[in-house]
């Protein structure tokens, strides 16, 4: 939590929370972890444009100690995905928006909903409760705050 909660401030340092869902709780995705994680998503408003933006992010990854990996999924301290920005779809080497694992993970869709239930997925054209009712991620997030 306290993670969460010193990302969040940094983040404040360079845009606006504007809303911040409630936290889950998950297991690992994608590889085996004996630890869980602790997912939220912020709502913000930035001046940055969308590759600034992930950059201050990734910087702020790496000032709170997160080491990237080459390949595959690790444990980590922090992990700082940018899920969308304003509905643009964009795609260069360094950003692919809508995040493009989305709308196959629990993790990201119910704290999404806390904070714009009324989202739908530039791409896909279909909401976010849609993408909730079809997501294949069969392992429920606990709400845990």
């Amino acid at each position: 939590m306290q993670n969460l909660a010193t990302a969040k401030e940094a983040i404040g340092r360079f845009s606006i929370v504007l809303r911040k869902s409630r936290c889950y709780e998950s297991p690992a995705w994608g590889y085996y972890s004996t630890n869980s994680y602790l997912n939220q998503v912020l709502l913000v408003e930035t001046d940055l444009g969308p590759e600034e933006l992930l950059v201050k992010l990734l910087f702020t990854e790496k000032a709170m100690g997160r080491v990237r990996e080459e390949a595959g999924y690790a444990d980590r301290t922090i992990d700082l995905d940018m899920l969308d920005y304003d509905g643009k779809v964009w795609e260069s080497e360094l950003l692919v928006l809508p995040h493009p694992r989305l709308h196959l993970r629990r993790f990201t869709l119910m704290p999404m909903e806390d904070v714009v239930p009324n989202w739908s997925h530039p791409t896909l054209a279909k909401s976010l409760a849609t993408l909730l009712d079809e997501c294949p991620d069969e392992v429920l997030p606990t709400a845990v705050d």
